[in-house]
């Protein structure tokens, strides 16, 4: 559990790299794929799996940004420590 705001900061910009590390995989998967079983990629269940993961991405990059907002604007001190460290 994050114990200063400081912390706390630590946490989401966590979470923030835990989703690009998704994003990345899921392109590694499918540069994978394409490579070597290009075929897959015209079967519609795959390509929608694929689709999916990457909407999934992004909704989860929206929210990650609205905490962070409301975060920010509801706690003062939560801004002062973000501004303060970039």
């Amino acid at each position: 559990m994050a114990e200063t705001l400081a912390d706390l900061r630590a946490v989401l910009s966590k979470m923030e790299a835990a989703l690009s590390s998704i994003t990345e995989f899921n392109a590694e998967v499918l540069e994978f794929v394409d490579v070597h079983y290009s075929s897959l990629l015209n079967d519609q269940k795959v390509v929608q799996v694929f689709k999916n993961v990457g909407d999934a991405e992004d909704e989860l990059q929206r929210q990650l940004n609205f905490l962070r907002s409301r975060l920010t604007a509801s706690i003062a001190e939560f801004k002062a420590v973000c501004e303060a460290e970039g």
